[in-house]
């Protein structure tokens, strides 16, 4: 297949069988040891129970009936009878209990998850597309319903049990014992043998099947791109492509999967056929067998039962091990951004800042920044102009510790950003960005995400300074107006002044704007630019602008490129210079 898109990529994963995995999320059970431990005890009140119920039955066809005694006959009968309600008592307080049990496992698990995603920085998201995280944080998740609960648990038991039963089996029929001993060998290393070979195809499956969920997430986030530029029968042909495969990968799990379980069916059908072929031969010879062979069809399920349920749950870890190894990839993925122990709140700020021969490139390729240095004093406007990629966005990323720099430092009034901790960093930093973000609920919620404790005429202050206010009041509902997930029947526009008054009612000492004036109109622009001489009073300003009208009271204009600060100065200075700045005023006039 001819397709040079990323999304088919699938990720490489270690293959290995660890039981480090297992070990690992069997942890989470630890603060339940106590209804874990109460678990145990009705199982092994279950395997008793399942232990006894034979011999009582091979006693009536051994003592009972022979004896003719037919009182006994009705004391056996309601000792099993009430021996099944027990069980039945037993099995349905352990299930109750140990899938609440699992509830709160997965929800601590999904919570381990979530909040590591919120300590994790651009570097992580620029890697892995945000469909694979959700399935992540989801999909993985909820195919672990039923492994605490139901195989966890029940497989460690189950070793237990099985020794209960060679025992009590070896007390009813030596030879019949050894005989399932040895076809229940057979059957584990048949089984075992087969485990890797199904792991390595459900490894496939979970890949390609997370490709397919990747790209219906690009495409709904891209809807409007893709019918803007007509390739919606493009994208259902790469869905299709992507479906099949992830189709065919699921048909050769299922195919192994079958022919595993017709494998196990031929064993444990010639367990069954050589003992009663060994129980008629011992007949013929005059050995009374009759009852022990009885008991052994019950001994058998219950030798059975264990073996296959531990296999089974060998099986189930094989396939949700591939999940496990996504899971712990995101909770063990460095933060590449680290607080220190001993990082202190940065104190109220004035905004002098010092970039000291700043070095950056991602993941050690390209780099962006090499020797950068720049001082700004407090109250002064920066602009920074210049190609895509010339790192314009990284100097103000590393000012707000979204990424760390590979060599130099950072200083805010002689504080390195470095030794502070980064709440009280980006609670001084204001940073309103290209893309604007609304969150799903009213037009307040969102002017005060950042500042939780405002009051609603502190929100409608920050609203007018921005010229915003006219346009919330004429939103039906007002401030608090609905909007759907991203700002849905918002213009890019309206967004941006609803993020510009998110930013302003921080009230911080140091403001950002990447391109932030790019999605809007000449009329909300000259609004933004009217509110911005009083916002940037006492303000420290960093301004990364595509319009350069937008930038000419800077007090210092930097024009960037790949080697650095190529030129820097006033708007009036730069054009009388006439180099690369004089050269982009003129391109847009």
């Amino acid at each position: 297949m001819k397709n040079n898109r990323l999304i088919f990529e699938d990720e490489k994963v270690e293959v290995k069988f660890n039981f480090k995995y297992l070990m690992r999320i069997i942890r989470y059970a630890f603060p339940f040891k106590f209804w874990i431990g109460f678990i145990f005890l009705c199982l092994l009140g279950l395997s008793i129970i399942e232990l006894v119920i034979p011999l009582f039955e091979s006693s009536i066809i051994e003592k009972v009936v022979p004896s003719g005694k037919y009182s006994k006959l009705v004391t056996v009968i309601s000792v099993i009878t009430i021996l099944e309600i027990l069980k039945c008592i037993l099995d349905i307080s352990q299930n109750y209990i140990a899938y609440k049990c699992e509830h709160k496992i997965l929800y601590k698990i999904r919570k381990d998850l979530f909040e590591k995603l919120q300590k994790l920085y651009f570097d992580y998201f620029d890697r892995v597309p945000t469909g694979k995280v959700l399935v992540r944080l989801t999909s993985y998740v909820n195919q672990l319903n039923g492994f605490f609960a139901y195989y966890a648990i029940r497989s460690v038991f189950s070793f237990l049990k099985i020794l209960l039963v060679v025992i009590f089996a070896f007390r009813i029929n030596v030879l019949f014992t050894l005989i399932v001993i040895g076809y229940m060998t057979i059957l584990a290393i048949v089984a075992i043998g087969m485990r890797s070979i199904m792991k390595e195809k459900n490894r496939i499956h979970k890949n390609k099947n997370s490709n397919r969920i990747a790209f219906v997430s690009e495409t709904i986030t891209g809807n409007t791109v893709s019918n803007a530029f007509e390739k919606n029968e493009a994208n259902a042909k790469t869905f299709k492509e992507l479906n099949d495969l992830s189709k065919q990968s699921w048909y050769n799990v299922v195919k192994l999967r079958e022919q595993y379980n017709v494998v196990i069916s031929i064993i444990w059908n010639s367990i069954n056929i050589t003992l009663y072929a060994t129980a008629f031969f011992l007949m013929l010879k005059g050995q009374a067998v009759l009852g022990a062979i009885l008991a052994f069809s019950s001994y058998t399920d219950l030798f059975y039962d264990p073996i296959m349920l531990i296999i089974e749950a060998l099986q189930v870890f094989s396939e949700k091990s591939v999940n496990l190894e996504r899971m712990f990839e995101l909770l063990d993925y460095p933060v590449s951004v680290k607080e220190k122990e001993n990082a202190y709140p940065l104190p109220p700020i004035k905004g002098n800042i010092k970039y000291d021969n700043i070095t950056f490139s991602y993941d050690n390729s390209f780099t962006v920044l090499e020797d950068f240095s720049l001082d700004v004093k407090a109250g002064e406007m920066i602009a920074l102009v210049g190609p895509t990629g010339a790192g314009k966005s990284t100097v103000v990323n590393l000012l707000n510790r979204f990424y760390d720099p590979n060599k130099g430092d950072i200083f805010i009034d002689g504080h390195n950003i470095k030794d502070v901790t980064t709440h009280s960093l980006r609670r001084q930093v204001g940073m309103m960005m290209q893309d604007s973000f609304i969150f799903r609920g009213t037009i307040i919620d969102n002017i005060r995400y950042g500042c939780p404790s405002a009051t609603y005429e502190e929100c409608v202050e920050a609203a007018k300074k921005i010229g915003a206010d006219s346009l919330i009041e004429n939103l039906e509902g007002k401030y608090h107006h609905v909007v759907g997930e991203n700002g849905e029947g918002l213009s890019s526009g309206e967004k941006q002044l609803i993020c510009f008054a998110r930013i302003i009612l921080n009230n911080p000492k140091v403001l950002i704007l990447d391109e932030a004036t790019s999605s809007i109109d000449s009329l909300t622009e000259k609004k933004i630019m009217e509110a911005l001489d009083i916002i940037t009073q006492d303000r420290t300003c960093f301004v990364i602008a595509h319009r350069l009208s937008t930038i000419r009271k800077a007090d210092k204009i930097l024009v960037i490129n790949n080697k650095g600060i190529q030129e820097q100065g006033t708007h009036e200075q730069l054009m009388k210079l006439k180099g690369q700045y004089y050269k982009l005023v003129n391109h847009q006039m």
